[in-house]
């Protein structure tokens, strides 16, 4: 079973794009601890951010241009998104 971690920083990182508070966090491949680098996805909004950590804070931030493309061409990312945004579409989140 996986596991979530909930964020213990003062300061939570908010979404980017949409300023959502992002308190909580998921491993696919069962680590929870993201490193500087990972991937990850807003549930509010589904844009992928980009984890930045720094003497123990965690903050996401936008893809750079470069990033943001190789995400695209990403078939099973898309895929990810594509399906998050359908579910909130159809208003299940």
């Amino acid at each position: 079973m996986k596991s979530s971690i909930v964020f213990e920083q003062v300061d939570l990182p908010h979404c980017p794009y949409c300023n959502s508070v992002l308190d909580a966090h998921r491993g696919m491949d069962g680590n929870c601890l993201p490193m500087t680098g990972d991937v990850s996805i807003c549930f509010n909004c589904a844009n992928l951010l980009v984890y930045e950590i720094e003497g123990g804070n965690i903050d996401l931030r936008k893809p750079t241009p470069e990033e943001q493309s190789d995400f695209d061409n990403d078939e099973y990312l898309t895929k990810i998104i594509s399906s998050l945004k359908q579910l909130k579409k159809n208003k299940f989140m």
